[in-house]
């Protein structure tokens, strides 16, 4: 998994061919936790923006579970539809695999609003660094046996100074104070 610019924002991208079980954990993950990122962010980030959707408003972690192959995952990605255009609706999710898998192989992860300071740059990099570093390293059923809450997200990430940050954001954006 490598990080790379890419047209001014950053990108996750992917080498490997067979990208199936990172692929089925970063969408089974994000969904999961739909919910804890959708405190993490500003109004502006939060439902109903159309550009800017949690993935669990389109897709089911049992269905994302069900998954067997790239192939299934693609087609419920699309909802059965056939796309191959650079731009589709799919895309406007807090974490885009439509630039995956028709664009640049890169996973986007859209939720952070705009800033210029470099500090929110780069604890938002790194929270999202951590958690597709340990995606790729785990398989579902290790993923599944996190809870699917604030303290599940936390136990997940298991880094005292993202800890810290998302304990910050929480109480910020969203007036959660205990964890």
């Amino acid at each position: 998994l490598k990080r790379k610019p890419l047209l001014g924002y950053t990108y996750y991208y992917l080498e490997s061919e067979s990208n199936f079980n990172f692929l089925q954990n970063v969408l089974y993950f994000y969904t999961k936790y739909s919910n804890v990122m959708e405190n993490l962010v500003s109004n502006s980030r939060k439902f109903p923006n159309m550009y800017c959707v949690p993935l669990d408003k389109s897709y089911d972690i049992n269905e994302i579970e069900s998954l067997e192959n790239e192939t299934e995952l693609r087609n419920y990605w699309y909802k059965g539809r056939e796309t191959n255009r650079k731009r589709d609706d799919s895309r406007y999710h807090y974490v885009n695999l439509h630039s995956y898998f028709n664009s640049f192989g890169t996973i986007e992860i859209r939720s952070h609003g705009g800033t210029i300071d470099p500090n929110k740059i780069l604890l938002w990099t790194r929270l999202h660094q951590t958690i597709l570093d340990k995606l790729d390293n785990l398989t579902l059923e290790e993923i599944k046996k996190y809870p699917s809450d604030y303290k599940g997200f936390i136990e997940f990430v298991d880094d005292n100074l993202m800890s810290n940050y998302i304990k910050r954001l929480l109480g910020y954006f969203s007036g959660i104070k205990r964890i």
